[in-house]
């Protein structure tokens, strides 16, 4: 196989992520199914998202795993985030240890996203013993690496640490994602406004921002109708 007819099934893939053309997809899976079969690490990591994702083929999260693992064997570095997304997803304490080792190691290197998993791992416990105070290091390296879902998490840790200095750095790094509408950064500032911990006491900001995360997210619910409740009197 040619690599000009690998790159034209990998653009597909691209092109049609969520599925469509089924006619031509199966051959373009084809061409990357035996690209992968060739050793080739880019096909192995589309193969790899294809078996994670169901897309084209079927879902099989332990292939995909397979894959994923063969193909950061081989070189592809881009593997790495969907081989931990996968050891983590599968939940166990094997598996989550290995995804902190792997982590470890690229953290080694100077991965940023390696910074974002090692966090993770260290903020809920999960193949490592739980350490926040380790956790927000590395989750402050991912956001400066700028890891996608680190801004998020290190909200969550700064909430959790209950200071009124570490809820005002939380309500400061939320704003951009609230301004995007973000449900779960809107409910953690919001619950900043109900408590006036980290911001001065605001109930109708409170409610109003708890009642837009509540919509995406029911957990919110129950701090909304406490705002509701305290600005009824």
């Amino acid at each position: 196989m040619s690599a000009g007819s690998r790159d034209a099934a990998r653009y597909l893939v691209d092109l049609f992520p969520k599925g469509g053309r089924p006619d031509i997809m199966a051959k373009a899976m084809k061409l990357i199914e035996e690209g992968a079969e060739e050793g080739d690490a880019l096909c192995m990591r589309y193969m790899a998202g294809a078996l994670m994702k169901g897309t084209y083929v079927s879902k099989d999260p332990e292939s995909a795993e397979r894959m994923a693992r063969m193909a950061m064997e081989s070189g592809d570095r881009e593997s790495f985030g969907m081989l931990m997304f996968l050891l983590w997803e599968k939940g166990t304490e094997e598996s989550c240890g290995e995804a902190v080792r792997i982590a470890e190691k690229e953290a080694s290197e100077e991965n940023p996203a390696a910074y974002y998993w090692l966090g993770r791992a260290l903020y809920n416990g999960k193949g490592i013993e739980k350490n926040h105070d380790r956790a927000e290091i590395y989750l402050r390296k991912a956001l400066k690496g700028k890891v996608r879902g680190s801004r998020l998490l290190l909200i969550k840790l700064l909430w959790a640490r209950g200071t009124q200095e570490s809820c005002a750095e939380m309500c400061r790094l939320a704003a951009p994602l609230v301004e995007m509408g973000d449900p779960a950064a809107m409910g953690y500032v919001g619950r900043a406004y109900l408590y006036g911990k980290g911001a001065d006491k605001d109930l109708s900001v409170a409610r109003d921002l708890l009642d837009t995360a509540a919509k995406s997210d029911p957990a919110w619910k129950r701090e909304l109708m406490i705002a509701t409740k305290e600005l009824q009197g």
